[in-house]
Order: C-alpha cells, then sequence, then structure tokens
C-alpha cells in the first residue's frame, strides 16, 4: 500500500500502480515507503492527502481552484447529480475488469460511484488540481489519486485501461486511444443543451455550443467507433444556495461577480426546479494509431 492512513486494498492499488509510468524517462514505478520510484531512481514522494504529482510541476493550466472544489463536493453529497453518476455507472460494461482512468477526476465523485459498482475496477483519478486531487486521494479504496495534465502526455502505461473516462473535463483523443485497451471504452459525458436552461440565462451562466455533439464527434472519430449515445435528463428542487453552490463549482464561477451573482439570485423564486441534462457517449477504440506516449 502507498497510503498507511487510508483503507485501501493493497491488491488494488497494486494494479493501479503497475499502470503508472515515470514522466521523465517512462519507466515503470514501483513503491518506495511513501515514494513511487523508477528503476533510473527518479522518485516522487506521496503527498500528505494521499496523492501522487507526476506532472513534474508542468501543467498547461491549474485546473479548479479550492473554492470551486468545496462547491462541488457539498453538491455531490447532497445527491443533486447522483443521476449523472448513476448512468456513467450504467454505461460501464457489467463485466468490466481492471483499471478506470477518469481524467479530470475533480474529487473523485463519479469514479467511486463506478468502483462501487463494479467490484473487478480500480481507478486511477487523474486531475492537475491540487485541491481536487486532495478529495480524490480519499474518494475509494480501489483508487490511487495522480497529479497530471492530459496535455502534456498522461503517466500511464499503453494499453493498460479498461475504461477512460471523461466528465466535462478536457479531452485529449490521442492520449486516450493510447492508455486504452482494444477492448476498453471510452466514456464521455458532455451537457446537453437543456442543462440548466432555468437558470442559464437569468444568471448569465456560460453558454453551451449548439455545435459541441458535432464538435466531440469530429474529433473521436477518427480514433474511436461511437457504440451508444446516452442521455439522461433529471430535474432538481435547489434553494438560493444551493443554486449558488453550483454555480460555484463550474467555469461560470470565473466570470461572475459574487455581488453580480447575488443580484442576479435575487430575481428567482425561493425554489427552482433545475433541468440537470447530460449525454452520455461510449466509444470504441479503433485500430492502433502507432502512438508513442509512455510504454
Amino acid at each position: 500500500m502507498i497510503c498507511g492512513m487510508n483503507a485501501r486494498d493493497p491488491q488494488l492499488d497494486a494494479e493501479a500502480i503497475a499502470a503508472l509510468r515515470c514522466p521523465v524517462c517512462h519507466q515503470p514505478l514501483d513503491v518506495d515507503r511513501r515514494s513511487l520510484c523508477c528503476p533510473v531512481g527518479h522518485r516522487f514522494d506521496l503527498a500528505r492527502q494521499g496523492h501522487v504529482d507526476l506532472s513534474r510541476g508542468r501543467v498547461t493550466h491549474q485546473g479548479d481552484t479550492a473554492e470551486m472544489v468545496t462547491a462541488r463536493a457539498v453538491l455531490l453529497a447532497a445527491g443533486h447529480l447522483a443521476s449523472v453518476s448513476d448512468a456513467l455507472a450504467g454505461a460501464v460494461a457489467r463485466d468490466a475488469a481492471g483499471l478506470v482512468v477518469d481524467v479530470g477526476a475533480g474529487p473523485g465523485h463519479h469514479l467511486a460511484k463506478i468502483l462501487d459498482a463494479r467490484s473487478g475496477l480500480c481507478g486511477l483519478a487523474v486531475d492537475v488540481s491540487q485541491a481536487a486531487l486532495r478529495k480524490a486521494a480519499r474518494a475509494h479504496r480501489r483508487a490511487v489519486a495522480v497529479r497530471a495534465d492530459v496535455w502534456r502526455a498522461l503517466p500511464i502505461a499503453t494499453a493498460s485501461a479498461r475504461v477512460v473516462l471523461d466528465v466535462f473535463a478536457p479531452r485529449a483523443p490521442r492520449e486516450f486511444h493510447r492508455v486504452l485497451r482494444a477492448d476498453g471504452q471510452l466514456i464521455v459525458a458532455t451537457p446537453t443543451r437543456a442543462h440548466l436552461r432555468e437558470i442559464a440565462e437569468p444568471l448569465g451562466l456560460i453558454a453551451i455550443d449548439p455545435q459541441k455533439e458535432q464538435r466531440l464527434s469530429s474529433t473521436l472519430t477518427p480514433l474511436f467507433a461511437p457504440s451508444e449515445i446516452r442521455e439522461r435528463t433529471a430535474v432538481v428542487r435547489l434553494s438560493h444556495e444551493e443554486i449558488r453552490t453550483l454555480v460555484l463549482m463550474g467555469p461560470s464561477a470565473r466570470h461572475l461577480a459574487p455581488e453580480t451573482l447575488s443580484t442576479r439570485l435575487a430575481r428567482l423564486p425561493r425554489q427552482v426546479d433545475v433541468t440537470v441534462s447530460v449525454s452520455i457517449g461510449i466509444w470504441l477504440p479503433r485500430g492502433d494509431d502507432g502512438g508513442d506516449g509512455p510504454g
């Protein structure tokens, strides 16, 4: 085990760690007390909270802030996005076994729900946000949290993942294809145009691109074949404070001043029925693309 403070499954910890690669020399990593190290001697210490940084400090963006992560964790814990987690777990093949790589995992909530539903899987929660990884490291006993940037290549062995999960997160099709096994699934969740429709305009939230699905398909189809597209829609009743939390967990938080948000919220009814609507695409990898990432 790499983290004695957590009730982890050492066998599945080992399976997840076996898929990791040194970000410097791309050699396999092994456990040495509270560090991961490669045969060449590169060493990566385990953070006190339980995650490991394999980014080498080189990331293209810093990811979610601590405030955004806290807001997301609060909303997820309240069950308002349970329909999304349930749909994601249902998209994973029932007999799936091996490794799930959750890219842009945030606090690891959706990954944990999948691991609860599929006992043969273990997980790697990948994110660039240190705040998110502190929570993801404790999200599930069969998950390991790793800091890495998908835009700079994942420190994960080629053809090691049974499932790659991407929920409202950056997408790098070539890297997804490289790390997936031939029998793997890429599961991508994106918001539909109905998502948050009751509050999007009144609050001035960032609009959803009407061409989002077409653009997603055009970027994935060279490397993946579409298997199934599922849409899951639910309506949740939210208070002003819950709506504020919902806004603060997403990209609109970076564009709305707190006082502006408060003014606009005050114009809404005290309770609002809000639509949560996502499209979940299941994609299967096409033949080898000749990628040359970490082996």
